[in-house]
């Protein structure tokens, strides 16, 4: 266990070494990179996991026990913060980990493509202006 959180943790710096990266030398063409960093999810994987045994129960009750609000993280939790980083709001932000991990210090996650750039633009299409075709 503790090789894997090294493996995972030399796998977060790098995702956050490249973004810092992309930001710098994109920048000059209004590009923002950021990343969200997340705890464990109460949906998708972790339900998944759940469900077919490949993730005990005590994983989720260590999960939950680790964390100062006392529960997981939901999808919408994630989502409001991409919608903070696709908006205006954020505007001179870049080059940056959003940590939305209830101070768990979670895995590093990036978009999961089509499904969740859907899910944002319905919650909010006005303030992300995000094409349709991506």
């Amino acid at each position: 266990m503790a090789g894997q959180r090294r493996l995972v943790s030399g796998a977060q710096a790098g995702i956050a070494a490249l973004v810092r990266g992309i930001a710098r030398e994109e920048g000059r063409y209004a590009v923002r990179a950021n990343v969200i960093g997340t705890g464990v999810i109460d949906a998708g994987i972790t339900q998944a996991g759940l469900e077919s045994g490949d993730v005990p129960q005590n994983f989720v009750d260590g999960a939950i026990q680790s964390t100062p609000l006392g529960r997981l993280g939901e999808a919408d939790d994630i989502a409001e913060a991409v919608l903070f980083l696709a908006s205006q709001r954020a505007k001179f932000i870049t080059g940056q980990v959003l940590n939305v991990d209830a101070n768990a210090q979670g895995i590093y996650w990036i978009n999961r493509g089509a499904r969740l750039l859907k899910y944002v633009q319905k919650r909010c299409p006005m303030l992300c202006k995000i094409p349709p075709s991506v």
